[in-house]
Parts: C-alpha cells; sequence; structure tokens
C-alpha cells in the first residue's frame, strides 16, 4: 500500500531532480534576460554572477541539458536589421524551470536557513 501513495504522487523527473548551482544560476539568467537570452549574453552574465570567465562549452552543454529536461526552451530570433545579419537562438524558461528557480529563491529567503544558528550562550552550534 505505501509503495502505492508513493506512486501515486511522484512528480515529472524533470521537476524532482536536483539542479547544480550552475544550472540554478543559467536559469536565473535567461529569467533575467528574457529576450535577450541567447548564448554571448548569456555567458557575459554567467561570468558577471559567477567571478569567473565561462567557456561556450560549458554554457551550451548546460543549455543543452536543461532543454532536454523541459526546464528551458530555444527559439530563433528576427535577423538582425543589419546587411549580413544572423539569427540568435534565444532561450526562454518553461514552466519546470521557472518553479525551479522559484523553489530555490523560495528556500534560500526562508527564516534561518542561512543563517548559523546560536545556542543560549550566543555560541553557534556545530
Amino acid at each position: 500500500m505505501n509503495e502505492q501513495v508513493h506512486t501515486a504522487i511522484r512528480q515529472p523527473e524533470a521537476e524532482v531532480r536536483e539542479l547544480g548551482s550552475f544550472e540554478l544560476k543559467l536559469l536565473a539568467s535567461i529569467n533575467k534576460l528574457q529576450d535577450r537570452a541567447w548564448g554571448s549574453n548569456l555567458q557575459s552574465d554567467l561570468s558577471q554572477l559567477t567571478g569567473r570567465d565561462v567557456a561556450i562549452g560549458q554554457l551550451y552543454l548546460a543549455l543543452s541539458k536543461l532543454e532536454k529536461k523541459g526546464m528551458i526552451s530555444a527559439s530563433k530570433s528576427d535577423p538582425e536589421p543589419v546587411r549580413g545579419g544572423r539569427s540568435k537562438k534565444v532561450f526562454r524558461l518553461e514552466t519546470p524551470g521557472a518553479r525551479a528557480l522559484e523553489r530555490t529563491v523560495s528556500f534560500l529567503e526562508a527564516p534561518r536557513v542561512l543563517r548559523p544558528q546560536e545556542n543560549n550562550n550566543g555560541e553557534f552550534a556545530h
């Protein structure tokens, strides 16, 4: 009976899996950049956010994984309005990605999550 209950409340796999910190930062960057969330802008924003250079290969590997998990989607933009202008692959959050980002933000904003706990003597607990 316990197995049936567990199976009945199972969520889609993409929502159950934990995401790494880079993936969460990537989701946050896509959310921040909105319709300007393409490769070079994401690379620049993530480099600022992480304080280190982000390799374009690392970025596109993470984007591919998030797309396969259904967290994000991609579409081509209209070509830039200049001679020889190219279209860009623009990424956007999908519902599972937005939920994962929202859950993480809620967790981090919860009282006492990131604050060390003091005991009655004003010392921090180990």
